[in-house]
C-alpha cells in the first residue's frame, strides 16, 4: 500500500510518500505560496506513483497552515476516489520522539500553544491529556518530559527552566512519520467528504462597536435627536 502524508500544521510544510519498496519525504518554511509549491511536488509524485491513500495531519495548527494542506489532500482524495487517514497533528510530532512523557507543542500565538502531552513509547501515541490551545504554563507536566514540536523552540527557556527537555531536532517535519503512521491506520481511512479540521481554538471575532447604528447616522448624531425629541 502506498501511502502520502501531508502535513501543513506549522510554519513547516511536509510531504511524504511510504511504498512497501521505498521511503520519500520533502519539507520547507515557507512563509507565502505553499499551496503552490505543495501542489508542484505532488503533481512531480503521482506522475510516477500510485497513491492508495492519503495520511492527513488535521489539527490542531495555524488556520491558514492547515486549510491549505486539508484542501488540497482532500481535492486530490475525491478526484482519485482514495481514503483520507486523518491523524492529529501533534500526535505525529509525538511519534517521532518515543518518552513516557512527551509534550507537542505548536505555536498559536498571543500567548499561547496548542499542546497535548503523550506516552509515545508505543506504536500509536497514547494520549495523556486532551488537547489545548492555553498558555504554555498551564500544561507543563509536573513530571520528567520531552518536548517537541515548534512551540517547543519557541518556548525552548521556559521548557528549560521549568525541568523539560527539548531534542536538537524536536521542530523537524513530521511528514515521514504521518505516512508511516497512515500506514499502520489504514483501516481508519475515510471518504474526504467525512474529514474535518479540528482547529481547537474557536472563532475569535469581535463584533464592531457600532452594531445596530444605522449606516450613515453618526452615533452622536442619534443622541442628539433623541435628546431633541423628549425636549418637545
Amino acid at each position: 500500500m502506498n501511502v502520502l502524508g501531508i502535513d501543513t500544521a506549522g510554519p513547516v510544510t511536509g510531504l511524504a510518500l511510504v511504498t512497501p519498496h521505498q521511503e520519500w519525504s520533502w519539507s520547507k518554511r515557507i512563509v507565502k505560496g505553499a499551496d503552490v509549491l505543495l501542489l508542484d511536488k505532488l503533481s512531480n509524485i503521482v506522475a510516477t506513483q500510485e497513491i492508495d491513500a492519503i495520511a492527513l495531519s488535521i489539527g490542531p495548527g495555524s488556520f491558514t497552515s492547515l486549510r491549505v494542506g486539508v484542501s488540497i489532500a482532500l481535492g486530490f482524495a475525491v478526484a482519485r476516489n482514495i481514503p483520507v487517514i486523518p491523524v492529529s497533528s501533534l500526535a505525529i510530532r509525538a511519534a517521532m520522539f518515543p518518552h513516557e512523557c512527551c509534550l507537542a507543542l505548536l505555536d498559536a500565538r498571543r500567548g499561547k500553544v496548542y499542546a497535548q502531552c503523550f506516552d509515545s513509547t508505543t506504536q500509536i501515541p497514547n494520549p495523556l491529556t486532551s488537547p489545548k490551545d492555553c498558555p504554555l504554563i498551564d500544561i507543563l507536566p509536573k513530571q520528567t518530559f520531552i518536548a517537541v514540536g515548534e512551540g517547543a523552540s519557541v518556548y525552548r527557556k521556559e521548557i528549560l527552566d521549568h525541568g523539560g527537555f527539548v531534542p536538537r531536532d524536536a521542530t523537524r517535519s513530521p511528514a515521514l512519520m504521518l505516512a508511516q503512521l497512515g500506514l499502520k491506520l489504514q483501516e481508519q481511512g475515510r471518504p474526504a467528504q467525512e474529514i474535518s479540521i479540528n482547529y481547537v481554538r474557536g472563532a475569535s471575532v469581535v463584533p464592531p462597536k457600532q452594531l445596530g447604528v444605522p449606516v450613515g447616522q453618526p452615533h452622536d448624531s442619534i443622541n442628539r435627536q433623541d435628546t431633541a425629541s423628549q425636549a418637545e
